[in-house]
């Protein structure tokens, strides 16, 4: 399967939202001292909220106006998303693997964006995605396009390329008139969700993008070349953050600083902070990089830049299919761990370790 961007629906699909809104629309019943028929919790569960609190008005004939159940609806909701919803298992992971193969990203959604801004940027995700689209930008829901070609749109992408994730049979069935993959979000989350190849752009020998790609694992076409980066990582006291390359990988347990292949539309400090992030989970932010290494190799431009590490250093997430362990080490043990043959050969052949050193006191 094959796709150029994915639209990912947000409760149920990549949100873990199960028994949240159950329990959000019960309450101001339960407040009441009304019961809560079975019926009526999936009865709402289709309507907006406006809707909704006319027919909870309606149905339990009661005085009060049903602003009163929006407004309670809404602030329940509010604390849920700021602060409890998770992501369901593998969907961190699957964004990033997605990202990986040059595939961008939108949400379309029929929660307004007061609640699903906050819920984002509290589970650090809101940088994955190009396109943030919702119902309340378009005049239909989700059983109809709209929402989904909006975000198609926004992205550049032809609705043909798109995938969209959902776990509504009508919303699914709406991407399908749109002439969109339509892929059912699974309860257990994304262990098999689909993957398109990975892709990288190919540039010229004078580093000139071509407007061709190649999808990993394949050979490059001769005379052009794709890229890759590293970054290395000190603190103030001039250490070295390594990581250890996980056991079932190519050279496994030898260490390396971070790096990998630079995506389909990515440049590589962009693609360096994404690697970052997803094997040590460092957010790096706005922190300044510095070049410290630029070669055209066989079949790549290799780019290296120095990072200045994070001061508090937060709690490192290591990528474990990745990385099996981290360390900090002074240049010295590095040197030393170079001559045990404990480092990737990359450190060795491509100049890094010379490059650093007059970036060490800059």
């Amino acid at each position: 399967m094959n796709f150029d961007a994915a639209i990912f629906d947000l409760d149920g699909t990549l949100l873990d939202t199960l028994g949240v809104w159950d329990g959000i629309l019960a309450a101001p019943l339960e407040r009441r001292g009304l019961p809560c028929p079975p019926d009526y919790v999936e009865r709402v569960h289709s309507l907006s909220f406006e809707e909704a609190a006319e027919y909870t008005v309606g149905r339990f004939t009661l005085a009060e106006p049903p602003g009163t159940f929006f407004r309670e609806w809404d602030e329940l909701a509010l604390g849920e998303y700021a602060h409890r919803v998770r992501l369901l298992p593998g969907a961190r992971e699957y964004l990033a693997a997605l990202r990986r193969r040059g595939v961008v990203l939108a949400v379309a959604t029929s929660l307004p964006e007061r609640l699903y801004r906050p819920c984002l940027d509290r589970l650090g995700i809101t940088g994955s995605f190009s396109a943030l689209c919702s119902t309340d930008e378009t005049a239909h829901g989700k059983s109809e396009p709209d929402v989904f070609l909006l975000a198609a749109e926004r992205l550049g992408v032809p609705p043909e390329r798109c995938a969209v994730f959902d776990d509504s049979t009508a919303a699914l069935r709406a991407a399908e008139r749109a002439g969109m993959t339509a892929i059912a979000a699974r309860p257990e989350g994304f262990k098999n969700a689909p993957l398109p190849g990975e892709l990288w752009d190919l540039y010229d020998e004078n580093r000139t993008k071509t407007g061709l790609t190649m999808r990993r694992g394949d050979a490059a076409p001769a005379g052009l070349y794709h890229l890759s980066v590293s970054g290395w990582i000190a603190d103030s006291r001039g250490r070295i953050l390594l990581t250890q390359r996980a056991a079932q990988k190519s050279h496994p347990l030898l260490y390396e600083c971070t790096g990998g292949c630079v995506c389909a539309r990515e440049d590589s400090l962009t693609a360096i902070r994404r690697e970052i992030f997803e094997e040590l989970g460092l957010d790096m932010g706005p922190a300044p990089a510095r070049l410290i290494y630029s070669a055209r190799r066989e079949e790549d431009f290799y780019d290296a830049y120095l990072f200045p590490a994070p001061d508090p250093l937060p709690a490192l997430v290591l990528q474990r299919e990745e990385v099996a362990d981290a360390k900090w080490v002074t240049f010295g043990e590095l040197l030393s761990m170079r001559s045990r043959g404990e480092l990737h050969p990359l450190l060795d052949y491509c100049g890094i370790l010379g490059a650093y050193l007059p970036a060490r006191g800059g």
